[in-house]
């Protein structure tokens, strides 16, 4: 309860259990403002004879549909590709299962705005050019039998989300705040047919982007189901051209660009670092019940960093490792 200033006399508030609030005023009769916030109340019941204020929390459930209504409409959508990446892709729509079947209207609204009046509409869902937030379309239908109309469907709106763009190729200083003179990002279309061992990164003899001295490879993707506990799979990275001219490197899998402090099983320090992981629940080893590999949740965007760093100082000596090239290798789990 808030009381919006001091008061001549003073105003004590009782609340008991059955929800009702008592307001007992001492000195002489004044008027006094009290706002009392209770977002549980639907609607207060004041009576006058013992100065009690009583919360009702029932609450009004809405009216159903009108009798000719359509029933058993179920709302769905489908993305081309599947698996949507920042380049975008195509939503359809659609409403089956409805009675009656025939005679319908559809009013198909999209981020709360009118969108459609097909049945099974569809839309072109543009490449989405930040790096950071993912591109969400909200869709509901209201599907009416001349006048009678279900309203809005389903109540959580379905969605198509094009996940945020990641480029290929250098991204100037993006991860500077981390320390880093240079960065070169890459998006990993986990839904696409790429071999279990692909090469997402070549030196600049290879026609690639390197690196370089203070530099950091940044790989986002994200991963889609299904989810196993016995289907791992590993990531790793090694120097090139050769492992033996390699400096040590930091590889980790974060929800975050950039980031190279993950925890272990997430983080690996090595000539040539490996981090396995696993979609969904991984088991745990029997000596100290810690995680055999980094759990990674379908439809989150991951972040795979890559940087010759070791407990956070710089480790490539120029002269001694070359420009510190790398190569990573992507593997996902079987099945995926």
């Amino acid at each position: 309860m808030k009381l919006p200033g001091i008061f001549r006399a003073m105003a004590r508030v009782l609340i008991g259990s059955a929800g009702s609030v008592a307001l007992l005023v001492t000195g002489p009769a004044q008027s006094v403002s009290v706002t009392i916030d209770a977002g549980g109340c639907a609607s207060w019941t004041w009576n006058s004879a013992s100065r009690t204020l009583t919360c009702d929390t029932t609450t009004t459930p809405p009216p159903p549909p009108p009798a000719d209504a359509p029933t058993g409409c179920t709302p769905s959508i489908s993305t081309n590709p599947a698996a949507l990446t920042s380049a975008g892709g195509t939503a359809t729509l659609n409403v089956t299962g409805c009675v009656p079947s025939t005679g319908l209207s559809y009013a198909w609204t999209k981020n709360g705005a009118s969108f459609s009046s097909a049945q099974s509409p569809s839309q072109t869902l543009a490449a989405n050019t930040s790096t950071t937030t993912a591109a969400t379309t909200s869709y509901q239908v209201n599907v009416c039998n001349g006048g009678a109309c279900t309203g809005n469907i389903p109540v959580t709106p379905l969605t198509a989300i094009v996940p945020a763009a990641s480029g290929g190729g250098t991204v100037a200083n993006s991860c500077a705040a981390q320390g880093f003179a240079r960065t070169i990002w890459y998006d990993w279309d986990w839904g696409s047919t790429v071999p279990q061992l692909d090469t997402a990164y070549l030196s600049n003899t290879e026609g690639g982007m390197g690196i370089g001295t203070n530099g950091i490879l940044v790989v986002a993707f994200t991963p889609t189901g299904p989810a196993d506990v016995n289907n791992l799979s590993y990531l790793d990275a090694i120097g090139y051209p050769s492992p033996n001219q390699g400096n040590i490197m930091t590889l980790s899998v974060s929800t975050k660009p950039c980031d190279l402090s993950v925890p272990e099983p997430g983080t690996s320090v090595s000539y040539a670092p490996t981090v396995t992981y696993g979609i969904g629940t991984v088991g745990v080893r029997w000596w100290d019940n810690k995680p055999t590999a980094q759990a990674l949740t379908p439809g989150v965007r991951y972040y795979i960093n890559v940087a010759g760093r070791s407990s956070g100082a710089e480790t490539c000596q120029p002269g001694v490792f070359g420009s510190c090239e790398l190569r990573l290798a992507l593997r996902k789990p079987s099945g995926h």
